[in-house]
């Protein structure tokens, strides 16, 4: 099977007993945690299964959403897009923005009219205008 994520993709082999034993899980589309070896004998990395299991993902993250970005990116239609970002996923999560400098870093709290639902989309939005490692 390949599972995927925002990221990119793996092709996951399993054996006969460990195919039979989570069979059932293996939809498409759904979310699993998969606990296995590398192999990198090809060219591509594959994932050998060990275990598959199914995690609760009803259990809402406790804590602020955290946005890192460099001061120096922080200018105002970056800022504006990143407002509109936070506007177009609702929810009751309390976001933090915290901005780096050469040798400092301070932490905001966001007004609650930009308080969100984490989400992979969410994560996706604002690693697409502020880099991959904008969230913390």
């Amino acid at each position: 099977m390949t599972v995927e994520d925002l990221e990119g993709a793996v092709d996951v082999r399993f054996y006969s007993n460990s195919y039979q034993q989570h069979a059932l899980n293996i939809i498409e589309d759904r979310i699993v945690a998969i606990r296995g070896r590398v192999d990198k004998g090809e060219d591509t990395p594959r994932i050998t299964a060990i275990d598959l299991s199914i995690p609760d993902v009803n259990q809402a993250p406790i804590g602020p959403f955290v946005i890192k970005i460099e001061a120096e990116r922080c200018t105002p239609p970056v800022v504006d897009r990143m407002k509109e970002i936070l506007r177009s996923h609702p929810g009751t999560r309390e976001v933090h923005l915290r901005i780096e400098g050469n040798r400092s870093a301070k932490t905001l709290r966001l007004d609650d009219g930009l308080k969100v639902t984490a989400s992979p989309s969410l994560s996706a939005d604002l690693k697409s205008v502020l880099g991959p490692d904008c969230l913390v």
